[in-house]
Protein backbone atom coordinates (compact mmCIF):
# COMPACT_ATOMS: atom_id res chain seq x y z
CA UNK A 1 0.00 0.00 0.00
CA UNK A 2 2.84 2.37 0.82
CA UNK A 3 4.44 1.77 -2.58
CA UNK A 4 1.44 1.39 -4.91
CA UNK A 5 -1.00 3.73 -3.16
CA UNK A 6 -4.41 3.55 -4.78
CA UNK A 7 -3.08 2.58 -8.21
CA UNK A 8 -3.51 -1.14 -7.56
CA UNK A 9 -5.89 -3.27 -5.56
CA UNK A 10 -4.10 -5.63 -3.20
CA UNK A 11 -5.38 -9.05 -2.17
CA UNK A 12 -4.53 -10.81 1.06
CA UNK A 13 -4.23 -14.57 0.64
CA UNK A 14 -2.91 -17.48 2.65
CA UNK A 15 -3.75 -18.44 6.19
CA UNK A 16 -7.18 -16.88 6.06
CA UNK A 17 -8.82 -18.88 8.82
CA UNK A 18 -10.21 -16.21 11.15
CA UNK A 19 -11.35 -12.65 11.48
CA UNK A 20 -8.02 -11.90 13.13
CA UNK A 21 -6.15 -13.08 10.02
CA UNK A 22 -8.42 -11.06 7.74
CA UNK A 23 -8.08 -7.96 9.95
CA UNK A 24 -4.27 -8.23 9.90
CA UNK A 25 -4.15 -8.48 6.11
CA UNK A 26 -6.58 -5.60 5.62
CA UNK A 27 -4.74 -3.40 8.13
CA UNK A 28 -1.50 -4.23 6.29
CA UNK A 29 -3.03 -2.89 3.07
CA UNK A 30 -5.20 -5.58 1.48
CA UNK A 31 -8.32 -4.32 -0.27
CA UNK A 32 -9.76 -7.83 -0.31
CA UNK A 33 -9.03 -11.20 1.21
CA UNK A 34 -9.32 -14.67 -0.27
CA UNK A 35 -10.52 -17.61 1.77
CA UNK A 36 -9.69 -20.92 0.14
CA UNK A 37 -8.02 -23.45 2.43
CA UNK A 38 -10.06 -22.13 5.34
CA UNK A 39 -13.22 -23.16 3.47
CA UNK A 40 -11.80 -26.62 2.89
CA UNK A 41 -10.81 -27.15 6.51
CA UNK A 42 -13.63 -25.27 8.28
CA UNK A 43 -16.44 -25.39 5.71
CA UNK A 44 -18.44 -22.58 4.13
CA UNK A 45 -19.56 -21.26 7.52
CA UNK A 46 -16.10 -19.75 7.94
CA UNK A 47 -17.14 -16.77 5.79
CA UNK A 48 -19.95 -15.84 8.20
CA UNK A 49 -17.63 -16.33 11.18
CA UNK A 50 -14.97 -14.07 9.64
CA UNK A 51 -17.55 -11.41 8.78
CA UNK A 52 -18.99 -11.48 12.31
CA UNK A 53 -15.52 -11.14 13.85
CA UNK A 54 -14.65 -8.27 11.52
CA UNK A 55 -17.89 -6.51 12.50
CA UNK A 56 -17.01 -6.88 16.21
CA UNK A 57 -13.52 -5.56 15.57
CA UNK A 58 -14.87 -2.58 13.64
CA UNK A 59 -17.18 -1.72 16.52
CA UNK A 60 -14.36 -2.02 19.04
CA UNK A 61 -12.13 0.22 16.90
CA UNK A 62 -14.98 2.73 16.42
CA UNK A 63 -14.73 2.38 12.65
CA UNK A 64 -17.76 2.70 10.39
CA UNK A 65 -16.38 0.69 7.50
CA UNK A 66 -13.70 -1.84 6.70
CA UNK A 67 -12.28 0.83 4.37
CA UNK A 68 -11.31 2.77 7.48
CA UNK A 69 -8.67 0.20 8.40
CA UNK A 70 -7.20 -0.61 4.96
CA UNK A 71 -3.47 0.01 5.25
CA UNK A 72 -3.50 1.53 8.72
CA UNK A 73 -0.66 -0.81 9.83
CA UNK A 74 1.19 -0.80 6.48
CA UNK A 75 4.26 0.95 7.86
CA UNK A 76 4.75 -1.90 10.33
CA UNK A 77 5.28 -4.27 7.38
CA UNK A 78 7.44 -1.96 5.23
CA UNK A 79 10.92 -3.26 4.51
Amino acid sequence: RLIVGDRLRLGGVGGMDSGQAAWAKIAAGADLVQVYSGMIFAGPGIAAAINADLARRLDAAHCGSIADIVGRDAEKWAA
